[in-house]
């Protein structure tokens, strides 16, 4: 069960976006005890609900059970978001990424109370479970929910949205209105998204005016953060054209 979720002393260099490079995390690998109701969870959930990182394309129709447009969420955190979303879209599959243990317990945790049969979960990180296990042109929307924005110039690099991470998602995104959804209350770290992504050939901004957030989209915990700290919130929504 979630063995070896991936290897944070392998720092060779791979082919990435036809590029020669050593990729560095997006992410602190935190490490804290489960509780011990999220440690049943993972010992008896986790087995109908988990899936095992592997390096090697999954069948999302046989994973699934069903031909439903895909949402990817990467981040859920300790949030209930990506639950509450799977269970009000009964009509679409839901795959949530998640680097964080105790988030995917609770997560767990809140699809077998609400008996939510459309969801999956990978522990493991977003740009592996991409490049070695999502299909092309099989994603209908990719959800990226308060990114860190790792504000401080000399960790810019650590950001996960950059050129080859979007080239990466494009090639996954399918061409029949798949979105990228971003959302930061990062006011520099939006314009560095729009940047990047408008720079490229692939995307229509479907964002609204000002990117101000629709009243309709869920709200996070970090959201709700980000109001307090009195913090403008950016959505940002790029549509898939080629």
């Amino acid at each position: 069960m979630i063995d070896n979720i991936f290897s944070l002393k392998n720092k060779s260099s791979k082919i990435y976006n036809n590029s020669f490079y050593p990729r560095i995390r997006s992410f602190v690998h935190r490490r804290k005890k489960l509780t011990n109701n999220q440690q049943l969870a993972l010992d008896d959930y986790w087995a109908s609900i988990g899936i095992e990182f592997q390096s090697k394309l999954i069948n999302l129709s046989e994973l699934f059970g069903s031909d439903k447009l895909l949402v990817l969420d990467i981040g859920f955190g300790m949030d209930s978001n990506l639950v509450n979303m799977a269970r009000n879209n009964s009509d679409q599959n839901f795959l949530g990424v998640e680097t964080y243990l105790p988030g995917i317990c609770n997560c767990l945790i809140e699809a077998k109370t609400a008996e939510i049969k459309n969801l999956r979960l990978i522990y493991h990180d977003i740009v592996e479970v991409l490049e070695k296990m999502i299909p092309d042109n099989s994603i209908h929307r990719l959800q990226l929910f308060f990114p860190d924005p790792w504000p401080k110039t000399c960790h810019h690099k650590r950001r996960i949205v950059n050129l080859p991470f979007i080239n990466l998602v494009t090639q996954k995104l399918n061409l029949y209105g798949a979105l990228f959804h971003i959302i930061t209350d990062c006011e520099k770290y939006a314009f560095y998204i729009i940047k990047i992504i408008n720079n490229t050939t692939n995307y229509k901004n479907r964002s609204l005016k000002d990117y101000n957030k629709n009243d309709s989209s869920p709200i996070t915990k970090f959201e709700k953060r980000g109001q307090i700290l009195g913090n403008k919130i950016y959505e940002l929504i790029f549509e898939k054209i080629k």
